[in-house]
């Protein structure tokens, strides 16, 4: 039997389009980069890549205080980053960025409603305090910090248990 050409390139077309288009699917999921997260971004210590991933996170505060609706990924993962910056510059003997990213905890978003509902497990005086402590501590074991420096950061701390921890380094 002779199939007309015409006939012919339809069938082939009616059979190479859907090969081709997963052929296209398949190379195309193998070869799209992975979305980036702000674990990663931090693991290469990359802060600023971090906060803008953290930047395109949303917050969602549609509750009210009986059905508690809160989701808030962008400030949990903010301060996340504040911790890890802030570690990383005292290690680095940066000791007044270190201090300034610390500050940063003022301005997270929801902070106290993120901690009242559990998501979140320190108070902001309490993370402060604990970041101030492993900063100036830093500071203290590798003598990068004077007595006077010292001083004044401590002015910063709130809790006297931590004033008191980081006074005994000092002697």
């Amino acid at each position: 039997q002779e199939i007309p050409v015409n006939e012919l390139t339809i069938r082939l077309w009616h059979a190479l389009v859907p090969l081709v288009t997963i052929l296209i699917v398949l190379i195309s999921v193998f070869l799209m980069p992975e979305s980036e997260n702000v674990d990663d971004a931090l693991s290469r210590y990359d802060f600023e890549m971090a906060r803008e991933i953290a930047a395109d996170m949303g917050c969602r505060n549609y509750g009210n205080s009986w059905d508690n609706d809160l989701v808030c990924p962008k400030s949990i993962a903010l301060i996340k980053i504040i911790i890890n910056e802030a570690n990383y510059m005292a290690e680095n003997n940066e000791f007044e960025k270190a201090f300034s990213v610390i500050e940063e905890i003022n301005g997270v978003e929801l902070y106290t409603a993120l901690y009242e509902k559990g998501d979140i497990g320190k108070s902001q005086d309490n993370q402060k305090d604990e970041l101030y402590l492993s900063v100036i501590s830093k500071g203290i074991l590798q003598d990068r910090l004077t007595n006077k420096e010292v001083d004044v950061y401590l002015t910063k701390v709130k809790s006297q248990n931590v004033k008191k921890e980081l006074k005994e380094l000092l002697k």
